[in-house]
């Protein structure tokens, strides 16, 4: 990910069309994690990481973004602080 100018703006990877998107964070509502149902995952853990990022924005639209989500939700918080 890369931030943008006083950190307004980051660059993701959207796994849905595997292009760069530059997202302004003025536009996001909240982020959530990727986490899904895995059959395949021990009986004991029902649920298992995949490692995406949901960014939902405040016109309803959201977006699949590769990027971890604790990295995400820092600099989310970091620009949140910062206005």
């Amino acid at each position: 990910m890369q931030q943008g100018i006083q950190h307004t703006t980051a660059t993701f990877f959207n796994t849905n069309n595997e292009r760069q998107l530059t997202v302004a964070w003025h536009n996001v509502s909240h982020i959530s994690e990727d986490v899904k149902s895995c059959k395949d995952c021990n009986k004991n853990i029902s649920r298992h990481r995949h490692g995406g990022t949901w960014i939902h924005f405040l016109s309803g639209k959201d977006v699949h973004v590769e990027d971890d989500f604790r990295d995400i939700s820092a600099d989310f918080e970091e620009f949140l602080d910062s206005y």
